[in-house]
């Protein structure tokens, strides 16, 4: 099972099985997440991007802005205690860890927030389900239009924004001639 532990001293993120990891370069960008059923579960996000209250990360693999489009892991709360003690291996550019103590096996003691692989099976089952990445304050929401299962065994999501077209004003449909308001509403929904 992929783990991934967080440090937010050093801003390093290393992955692992267990309470063992190694520091993944360049860094990816983790992000708080929420799973929504609806638009209207926004209320339920978060209020800070505390790592060690978070349920639910995503670490982002792509992301292309012209498309909209995000690509990325979800990953799980390990357990109930945050932050947790991992072995990892030093950090090639860091002189405290390459001149501290290490274990017999080369490795030194870090505390970091963990998180494990987050399976995506159930996310199959609904058709309508997005993703809301950030805080309450501060978030974007993402359609999940793919899932795909890679060769490590974790499901990789891909992500499509859900308003792809930035902040529009409310549109008066009572406004738009003919049968054209169904059509208009349509193609703003899947934008």
């Amino acid at each position: 099972m992929i783990t991934l532990g967080i440090d937010i001293h050093a801003l390093l993120v290393y992955e692992g099985q267990g309470d063992y990891g190694r520091v993944i370069s360049p860094t990816p960008v983790p992000t708080v997440a929420t799973l929504l059923d609806s638009d209207s579960q926004t209320q339920e996000l978060p209020t800070s991007n505390d790592l060690g209250l978070a349920n639910l990360l995503f670490r982002e693999d792509f992301f292309d802005p012209v498309t909209r489009l995000r690509r990325g892991r979800l990953y799980a709360r390990y357990y109930q205690e945050q932050p947790r003690q991992w072995r990892v291996r030093p950090h090639y550019a860091l002189a405290l860890e390459v001149n501290c103590y290490k274990d017999p096996e080369g490795l030194i003691r870090k505390s970091v927030y963990a998180f494990v692989e987050h399976s995506a099976h159930k996310l199959r089952k609904s058709s309508r389900l997005s993703l809301a990445l950030g805080v309450q304050d501060f978030y974007t929401v993402w359609r999940v239009v793919g899932i795909e299962r890679i060769h490590a065994g974790e499901d990789l999501l891909t992500l499509r924004a859900q308003n792809s077209l930035g902040t529009l004003s409310e549109i008066n449909y009572s406004l738009v001639p003919g049968n054209a308001a169904t059509r208009v509403r349509e193609v703003i929904e899947k934008t």
